[in-house]
């Protein structure tokens, strides 16, 4: 018998790659400017007019209920709100004035006790966290009554 000449074969060599680090996608927000209004009985509750900031990306208006987006794309903890406010016949509740992360869930409120009606104006600005680049302003524009017991 005659040996055969096997060809012997080496094994397919995998090339290693090596992972390049991708680049984090830039949030995306989008919040119109909006109206609320928010109604109360003296002595019993006040009225409260003004926006909730979700770390999921939501919103609604404290007044209404109107529930929104505010994040069209990214991660809210990529972004940080600063809040400001006028106030006249009312006072306010939230942290003002300061660039908040938005790795918390934030509320920007208008408030009135006594009878009697209020209003303010909330002016949010939003900026990427990392980069520090604007990425949208928004205007709550907030009423508030509250009615005589």
């Amino acid at each position: 018998m005659t040996p055969t000449n096997t060809p012997t074969s080496t094994p397919p060599v995998t090339p290693t790659l090596t992972p390049t680090p991708s680049a984090v996608a830039s949030p995306v927000v989008n919040l119109a400017d909006l109206s609320d209004y928010g109604e109360g009985v003296e002595s019993v509750f006040a009225a409260r007019s003004g926006i909730y900031l979700g770390t999921d990306g939501s919103y609604f208006l404290i007044g209404y209920g109107t529930p929104g987006s505010w994040l069209v794309s990214g991660n809210a903890s990529d972004v940080q709100v600063y809040a400001t406010v006028t106030t006249s016949g009312a006072t306010s509740s939230g942290t003002f004035n300061t660039w908040l992360d938005m790795t918390q869930n934030r509320t920007f409120e208008v408030i009135r006790a006594p009878a009697g009606s209020g209003s303010g104006t909330i002016s949010l600005t939003f900026r990427n966290k990392n980069t520090l680049s604007q990425l949208d302003t928004a205007t709550i524009s907030c009423s508030v009554f509250v009615d005589v017991n």
